[in-house]
């Protein structure tokens, strides 16, 4: 639903090579012993890889040796802060069941995760500032999210004001080659 939504707001690119991310999402799929959210899905094989703004990026399973340093990366990050500081960073994170999982990140320094739940299509979307414990958690989707915020429908405070003066927003295509990246 919000996927349609989303596209009449931010036009996808044309040459997105969706049966190879398909593939590549599966293999991460299999890999991690995971199932994604089926808005991630939709989004990923609509938009393939880039930045919204030249501001947002969601992670996309383009180079699965790259994505999974990144996840380990991410997580052990994250598990390093908890550690340190465990009543400020409040969330358990992947492996574990019901926690955090990367979804993407700002050049602005914000970390955007998935709050994992049972059902992939429950996940919600939190966003983290990368230089502190403050976070916000918005129970939507990924595709719901990105459409409200950039419909001022929400407030993200950790994203700047001038992202949303771009009308209408622009998705641009980081062009991968998502092909060599399916064996």
């Amino acid at each position: 639903m919000y996927l349609d939504k989303l596209v009449k707001l931010l036009r996808p690119p044309c040459d997105v090579d969706s049966d190879s991310i398909e593939k590549n999402v599966a293999l991460v799929e299999k890999h991690l012993m995971i199932c994604f959210p089926k808005d991630y899905f939709q989004f990923i094989t609509t938009y393939g890889s880039g930045q919204i703004n030249d501001f947002i990026s969601i992670y996309s399973a383009v180079n699965r040796t790259a994505y999974y340093e990144m996840v380990k990366r991410e997580c052990q990050s994250y598990c390093e802060l908890r550690a340190m500081f465990p009543k400020e960073y409040v969330h358990r994170v992947f492996p574990e069941k019901k926690g955090l999982f990367p979804l993407g990140r700002t050049d602005g320094g914000c970390l955007l995760w998935w709050h994992v739940a049972e059902d992939p299509n429950e996940w919600t979307v939190v966003v983290y500032d990368e230089g502190s414990w403050e976070f916000e958690e918005y129970d939507m989707q990924l595709c719901e999210f990105i459409y409200k915020y950039f419909t001022c429908q929400i407030d993200c405070k950790e994203f700047p004001a001038s992202l949303r003066e771009e009308k209408p927003p622009q998705f641009m295509s980081n062009k991968f080659d998502f092909k060599k990246y399916c064996s």
